[in-house]
């Protein structure tokens, strides 16, 4: 893995936590044809943080960019028209860190879906954190105080 590639889901459904990824799942594996949801890791709307895709195999996505070597979060929400919860903003940081740590990327990779595609994910009110340097700062501060282990 050599980049940190952020996603949003892109709806505004009242529905979360597993059951809800599942159906992604089954969507991406019966109707795309994916070995498996397209993204590594989810940061649900209560800021728990789901393992998806296995690390060792590529991501997918549904528009042009290649996701190769790419470490893939998906952020549960529609950031075109709602905000992240507080607790993704405390989350995303943390398993990007996490990540950064792990597979040696370096935290100046990381950019949104649309950085790579035309596309508006992961959504304006998400986007800015990445566009403005937010979230890097972050992150680097995460690694700078010893790293994040996952539990």
């Amino acid at each position: 893995m050599n980049r940190l590639t952020v996603h949003h889901s892109g709806d505004n459904s009242a529905a979360t936590g597993p059951a809800r990824f599942r159906g992604w799942q089954r969507y991406h594996m019966d109707v795309r044809g994916w070995g498996d949801v397209a993204y590594q890791y989810i940061v649900g709307k209560s800021g728990l943080v789901y393992e998806a895709r296995h690390t060792d195999y590529r991501g997918d996505t549904g528009t042009t960019y290649d996701p190769d070597r790419h470490f893939l979060v998906l952020v549960e929400g529609n950031f075109q028209s709602e905000n992240p919860t507080a607790a993704q903003l405390d989350r995303l940081p943390m398993i990007l860190a996490w990540a950064s740590g792990h597979f040696g990327i370096s935290p100046n990779t990381i950019a949104g879906h649309r950085d790579f595609a035309s596309t508006a994910c992961p959504g304006k009110n998400l986007y800015s954190l990445i566009s403005g340097g937010d979230l890097k700062v972050q992150v680097e501060a995460l690694l700078a105080s010893g790293g994040v282990t996952l539990a």
